[in-house]
């Protein structure tokens, strides 16, 4: 499992500074420098074990210092987005579905997390699953750093109702 330094390398953020879809941030960063949540396009990265949307001891850590952010910052809205590896055996239809609900699984697991424990109401919470279609390392869809989910907080609507 990657720890909030290997969100920092260019092992994740390997398309540069100025990716028009943002950057995946640690907590560190994002605690750090709260700042950083101001650009909507910013993930906080939360990493999963192979074939599992369990939270193990440092994954719920993890969830509990996002807890605590998103009380810090208050938003209107988070979407919570699931990613797998792609493993042999994944691509037949059976494959690919399973790689989806456990996607699904995953940001569940995360959204009744942060509800229940009363970060943030889940009414704010959007989920969406993705399976094996994003990877963040394509040349090796495998890559444990691929199973994930990424949180993004959304910016509050401006005056015109737009971000």
């Amino acid at each position: 499992i990657f720890t909030d330094s290997d969100v920092n390398s260019t092992l994740i953020n390997d398309v540069g500074q100025n990716n028009p879809n943002g950057q995946r941030i640690s907590l560190d960063q994002a605690n750090d420098h709260i700042e950083l949540l101001d650009d909507c396009k910013n993930r906080i990265y939360i990493p999963f074990g192979f074939n599992s949307s369990d939270l193990d001891s440092e994954t719920e850590t993890k969830l509990y210092r996002l807890g605590q952010l998103l009380q810090r910052y208050a938003p209107e809205r988070i979407i919570i987005s699931g990613y797998t590896s792609k493993n042999l055996g994944d691509e037949t239809p059976q494959g690919f579905l399973h790689n989806i609900k456990l996607s699904e699984q995953r940001t569940e697991t995360v959204r009744q997390y942060l509800a229940t424990n009363e970060f943030i109401e889940d009414r704010k919470i959007e989920t969406r699953g993705y399976g094996y279609n994003v990877p963040i390392l394509p040349r090796d869809p495998a890559h444990d750093i691929n199973r994930r989910v990424e949180v993004n907080i959304q910016c509050p609507l401006g005056p015109n109702g737009k971000e």
